[in-house]
């Protein structure tokens, strides 16, 4: 990952180099039989002022600068020395970087800028934030190693794994001249190896603080000035094991198999970066698969999109599918003349009986890896792209899958078939079935079963409306299905919410399960509870589709539980049902 990064324009190289020089700047002063003088002054405050121009996180350096200089001036009985570096490192950190903070000052309103960079990210809470911080630390890790993209190209999981157990294990081999006592190793080494436990450690508080504070925290690149610390950490530790080894002649043996470990260490981590370059992040972003003229594409369809390109056939693979189940599409196209620009494609999949959007997906042809932008004529490719249906998809029902092409927030571009006939801006490849998932519960089957956790509270099971495309002024019957996941677990109420195309609130409508008659305040755990409520239409809505959202709303907070993933963490506060169709008066 480190290498991808360093191919790129960013800050977190330079970071990553401060850090290492800081890091390195400390053990040798640790190692300095002189100790402490003016010279390390000027040092520490030009790699510390370098290091808050490349990235204020790099602010716990000081951490490490401090307790290394207040080591060797307690050690050496320096503390004028202490102070004078103290001082002429402060006063040349100012001279480097102070500027940056006051500019930050008059732009922001505070030094450090953070707090802007946490507004445009999004802002936690710390004190709440605690488990969703321990349950990041995985994709912090996995995308420390290699998680390309923007965490969406992984590594299989098995090298993640055996990453952790070769740190893990070098890490406790640090342990090793300590349980054995070799008095010698420890003095002579123990202050430096002391020196990069405290840069890592300060490492890794600085990316869980910023776990507890942003949502954009999960990122292992934020490790990176303390990388080198961990690196030699481990490697060292790894070496200690190898003293473990019975040898006749221990020096020569022991160095040869020290540097035979570096060897392999080195040659594993150049393969392992190949491998994932060449092998997971080049194929994600290589083009699309190529064709021939003369190759016999499925469904031949010669469509012509305006007259830059033709769909000169396609491929659905799936004609039935399951809620929350995959579609996989392959069109396979011929660029006719180069087209003025880049044009998004769609992919619809539309339901048949009420016209609303079951799923759909949005994106550059090639999922950006081919735009349109760079097409030649004559080009031709295989554009094989997946649409994810929702786990409330209605079902069972049928549904039409159409593409296009339009230039963003503009046109769509007219379709003619092969004989030259317009067919509008929607090219309708196929139908599809839906089913509903296979779900039981003690041997009942629920109308498009679910299983949605709600804080720990209820279990939702499944819903069925009485009927999905409706005029102004009529009633919408929602009947919804739960378990109790605790025995009276407070009181809540049942709540929709209808919303248009753009988001905006309708129509809201809670209640007390099954009216008042069956109350959470009552329910048993692992009890089965069915409910069904009437939202009113209003009379002067515009026709058109419809989301309905669900809740279970906390009657005492006033606000909706969270859902949550199965791991625990939260997901949102409510759950998106499938939408509806408000039909036009005849």
């Amino acid at each position: 990952m480190f290498v991808d990064m360093a191919g790129a324009i960013n800050n977190d190289v330079l970071a990553a180099l401060s850090g290492t020089a800081v890091a390195l700047a400390c053990v040798r002063l640790v190692k300095d039989k002189n100790g402490l003088s003016r010279r390390w002054g000027v040092v520490m405050g030009l790699l510390y002022g370098i290091a808050l121009l490349s990235k204020f996180n790099l602010l716990a350096l000081g951490g490490t600068i401090g307790a290394a200089a207040t080591w060797v001036a307690w050690r050496r009985k320096q503390w004028r020395q202490w102070f004078e570096v103290g001082v002429i490192a402060g006063l040349v950190t100012l001279l480097l970087s102070g500027w940056w903070f006051v500019r930050n000052m008059i732009l922001y309103g505070e030094p450090t800028g953070v707090q802007r960079l946490t507004e445009m990210w999004g802002v936690r809470d710390p004190s709440e934030s605690w488990g969703l911080a321990f349950y990041e630390l995985k994709p912090t890790w996995t995308s420390l190693w290699g998680r390309f993209g923007y965490g969406q190209i992984p590594l299989p999981e098995g090298i993640y794994i055996g990453l952790m157990w070769v740190i893990g294990i070098g890490l406790l081999g640090l342990l090793v001249p300590v349980v054995l006592r070799r008095q010698d190793e420890m003095k002579q080494i123990g202050m430096p190896l002391l020196v990069l436990i405290l840069n890592a450690v300060l490492g890794f508080v600085v990316v869980f603080y910023y776990l507890l504070i942003s949502p954009a925290g999960a990122m292992g690149r934020f490790f990176y000035p303390a990388l080198s610390s961990l690196s030699i950490l481990a490697f060292y530790g790894l070496s200690r094991w190898l003293t473990l080894i019975p040898q006749r002649q221990k020096s020569p043996n022991l160095q040869s198999s020290i540097s035979l470990l570096a060897i392999l260490t080195n040659l594993g981590m150049a393969i392992l970066t190949i491998v994932a370059l060449w092998g997971y992040l080049a194929p994600a972003y290589g083009r699309p698969e190529a064709f021939e003229a003369e190759t016999a594409v499925p469904n031949p369809t010669d469509a012509q999109f305006d007259s830059f390109v033709m769909l000169r056939g396609y491929e659905v693979r799936e004609t039935s599918l399951l809620a929350g189940g995959p579609l996989d599409i392959d069109l396979y196209w011929e660029v006719l003349e180069p087209p003025p620009g880049d044009f998004l494609m769609f992919v619809h999949l539309i339901d048949n009986e009420t016209g609303v959007m079951v799923a759909q997906r949005d994106t550059h042809p090639g999922l950006g890896r081919f735009p349109s932008s760079t097409w030649q004529a004559g080009d031709r490719f295989v554009d094989s792209i997946r649409l994810w249906l929702p786990d409330t998809t209605y079902a069972p029902a049928t549904a039409t899958l159409s593409i296009g092409l339009y230039a963003r927030n503009a046109y769509r571009l007219l379709i003619t078939d092969a004989a030259g006939s317009p067919i509008g801006d929607a090219l309708k490849l196929s139908e599809v079935a839906l089913a509903p998932t296979p779900s039981t519960e003690f041997g009942l089957q629920y109308p498009n079963p679910q299983s949605h956790n709600f804080a720990g509270i209820a279990q939702f099971l499944g819903y069925e409306y009485g009927q999905r495309a409706l005029y102004p002024g009529e009633a919408l019957q929602i009947n919804t299905t739960w378990q109790a996941l605790q025995d009276a677990p407070g009181d809540y109420k049942i709540q929709f919410i209808l919303r248009d195309e753009m988001g905006v609130q309708v129509v809201s409508k809670k209640g007390r399960p099954q009216n008042n008659e069956m109350p959470t305040t009552e329910w048993v755990q692992g009890q089965i509870v069915t409910d069904s409520q009437l939202m009113a239409i209003p009379d002067d809505l515009e026709p058109g589709s419809y989301q309905i959202e669900l809740r279970l709303f906390n009657n005492d907070t006033k606000q909706g539980e969270p859902l949550l993933d199965e791991d625990g963490h939260n997901l949102n506060n409510h759950l998106l049902l499938a939408s509806i169709r408000i039909r036009p008066f005849p």
